[in-house]
């Protein structure tokens, strides 16, 4: 059996608009004030891979946008 030991997240907000779970929380909770790096903990995907063990979240690399308004963020979850 395979046992993962680490998730990359690579999070786009699409460019006609359509709803991106991931980034769409995390702009929610960063427009009303909550840090980028916490935010991204209650991310959809975040929050099943907790349910697994997984529950180091890092972002990684650089996000593009502002708080409220990201269009580009990657995390690193782990156990």
């Amino acid at each position: 059996m395979t046992r993962f030991v680490a998730i990359r997240g690579i999070w786009r907000k699409s460019p006609s608009g359509q709803p991106s779970t991931n980034i769409d929380k995390v702009n929610e909770l960063t427009n009303q004030g909550m840090p980028l790096e916490d935010a991204v903990k209650y991310a959809w995907t975040v929050t099943r891979a907790r349910k697994r063990g997984f529950d180091q979240v890092h972002v990684i690399g650089l996000t593009e946008g502002v708080p409220g308004a990201y269009t580009k963020i990657d995390v690193f979850i782990e156990r």
